[in-house]
């Protein structure tokens, strides 16, 4: 059983403001393109509607993620289930770049990912847990959480989610790769033959799950 990861504890926030996304923002890579600002509405909300897209060059850059997502329709086995790890994560923005925060046990993380299928663009970096507070509420009513479980599988790491509260009962698999030949060729293992592809389904967007979160549908 995973240990609940506490996120929401608004005492330990600090404010937050466009200085402070612009401090953190100064030290990622030339590619990502801040210039055009970023515009809170007020302290510890949601970004405005003037909040730009973030201009990504990744794929000139090398910053390609490679993967592919299955939806589970049958509930793994225990033994693929043996040890998970709670994700909690929460999004500043959703399209049409994506800007999420995410905690994953005691490691936070700030990512941008742009929009795709098999390839999309991906930078992430490890932040410190006082930067991860300082940003948290700004994405009020983004969220998610899951327990992430790693299963070696023929020489690569795949990762089932089970997603908790309003996406409980969902299990995705994900499998990333090295180049999209060996992508394409990837075969499920036998236990999750009956397994669904969701990479290209915009019903398995971000924007469509965090909606589902909050309607339970």
């Amino acid at each position: 059983m995973s240990e609940h990861l506490d996120v929401d504890d608004a005492s330990k926030s600090q404010p937050f403001n466009d200085q402070t996304l612009r401090q953190i923002m100064s030290g990622t890579p030339a590619f990502l393109d801040f210039s055009a600002g970023f515009t809170m509405s007020a302290p510890h909300s949601a970004p405005s509607r003037r909040l730009r897209a973030v201009n990504l060059k990744c794929m000139q850059s090398g910053f390609v993620e490679i993967e592919r997502k299955f939806r589970l329709l049958d509930t793994p086995p225990q033994t693929q289930l043996s040890s998970g790890v709670e994700i909690v994560q929460g999004y500043i923005l959703v399209e049409p770049t994506e800007l999420r925060l995410r905690q994953k046990g005691k490691t936070w993380f700030l990512t941008v990912k742009g929009d795709g299928g098999l390839l999309r663009e991906e930078w992430e970096v490890e932040i410190p847990e006082s930067v991860f507070l300082a940003l948290w509420p700004a994405t009020a009513n983004r969220r998610l959480r899951k327990i992430r479980y790693n299963v070696p599988y023929d020489g690569l790491m795949l990762e089932i989610d089970k997603y908790l509260d309003g996406l409980s009962g969902l299990y995705v698999l994900e499998c990333e790769f090295t180049d999209t030949d060996i992508a394409r060729s990837f075969v499920l293992p036998s236990w999750a033959s009956t397994a669904v592809e969701i990479t290209d389904n915009p019903d398995f967007k971000i924007k469509a799950l965090l909606q589902r979160s909050i309607t339970g549908s």
